[in-house]
C-alpha cells in the first residue's frame, strides 16, 4: 500500500497536465453520438472475426511465399476487454495499405497477467514456426491489450527473440482508473477488477509490480478526448516515451 501510494504521487505531475476530461465528452461516450461505434463495434466483433481470420492467413501466407515479405513492419493487433480479434480488422485493413503486414494475437481475456503473456507470446512462436519468417514487429494493443502488449515486452527475451520495436498503446489503464469514476466506468469497472485501484487491493498492488518492471521496448501511449472509460488521464503510463491524444467526437473508446 505504501509502495502504491508512493506511485500515485511519482505520477500526479503527468496525471495533472494531462487534458481534463469536459462533461461533454462524457455524455459523448454513453449519448446517441456513440450508437454508430457501438453498431459497428457489435458488427466487428461477430462478422469481424472471419474478416481478421483471414488477414492472419493472408500474413502468414505472404511470409511464406514471398522472400521480401520478412523485410516488411508487421503490426501485431491485440484487442481489449470483451473485444475479439474482429474489433480490429479496419486497423489491419490500414496496415495493409501502409505496406505493412497485419497479424491478430488473441488476448484470452479473463486469465492471469503472466498466463495471458505466455499465451500472446506463443501465438508470436508459432507464427515464427509457420512461416521460418521473424520481420520486425510494432505491437498496437486496444485497452486491455495495450497493457497486455506493456506486459509484453517487459521481458527482454521476448523483445531480442521477436524482433518487436514498439508498442503502441491504444487507451491503456496500465496503473488502473482513480479519481471519480464516469457513467461509463461506473458501469463497466465492476467487471474489470484489475482496473478498479480505488476498491480493490490486488488492483493496486497490480499496478504497484507493473510499474516497477521496465519495458525492454519503446511504449507510445495514444489516449482518446472524448474517452469516457479510460479517461486521459487515466492513460497515463510511467516508462511510456510519450503520450498522444486523439482529439475530436470519434476519440470514444470504441471510436
Amino acid at each position: 500500500e505504501e509502495g502504491y501510494t508512493s506511485l500515485q504521487k511519482e505520477l500526479s505531475t503527468q496525471r495533472d497536465a494531462a487534458p481534463k476530461q469536459s462533461k461533454s465528452a462524457q455524455r459523448a461516450e454513453l449519448g446517441p453520438g456513440n450508437v454508430g461505434n457501438v453498431v459497428r463495434n457489435l458488427f466487428d466483433n461477430t462478422v469481424g472475426y472471419g474478416i481478421s481470420t483471414s488477414q492472419n492467413k493472408r500474413t502468414i501466407r505472404e511470409l511464406k511465399n514471398n522472400s521480401e515479405a520478412a523485410k516488411k513492419y508487421m503490426t501485431v493487433l491485440i484487442p481489449g476487454l470483451f473485444q475479439n480479434i474482429g474489433s480490429q480488422w479496419r486497423f489491419a485493413r490500414l496496415e495493409r495499405k501502409k505496406g505493412r503486414l497485419p497479424y491478430h494475437v488473441h488476448p484470452n481475456n479473463g486469465l492471469h497477467k503472466k498466463e495471458r503473456e505466455r499465451k500472446a507470446i506463443e501465438q508470436l512462436k508459432e507464427l515464427k514456426r509457420k512461416t521460418g519468417k521473424n520481420p520486425y514487429k510494432l505491437i498496437s494493443g486496444h485497452s486491455d491489450g495495450a497493457a497486455l502488449g506493456i506486459g509484453i515486452v517487459q521481458s527482454e527475451k521476448t523483445v531480442k527473440e521477436h524482433n518487436i520495436y514498439a508498442v503502441q498503446a491504444r487507451a491503456p489503464s496500465a496503473h488502473g482508473v482513480t479519481g471519480d469514476y464516469t457513467l461509463g466506468q461506473k458501469m463497466l469497472i465492476p467487471i474489470a477488477p484489475n482496473d478498479n485501484v480505488k476498491k480493490s487491493y490486488m488492483a493496486r498492488r497490480g499496478a504497484f509490480y507493473n510499474a516497477k518492471m521496465r519495458p525492454h521496448a519503446k511504449v507510445y501511449v495514444v489516449a482518446g478526448e472524448y474517452d469516457g472509460l479510460v479517461k486521459p488521464r487515466d492513460a497515463v503510463y510511467k516508462h511510456a516515451e510519450g503520450h498522444y491524444l486523439a482529439q475530436g467526437k470519434k476519440s470514444t473508446h470504441f471510436g
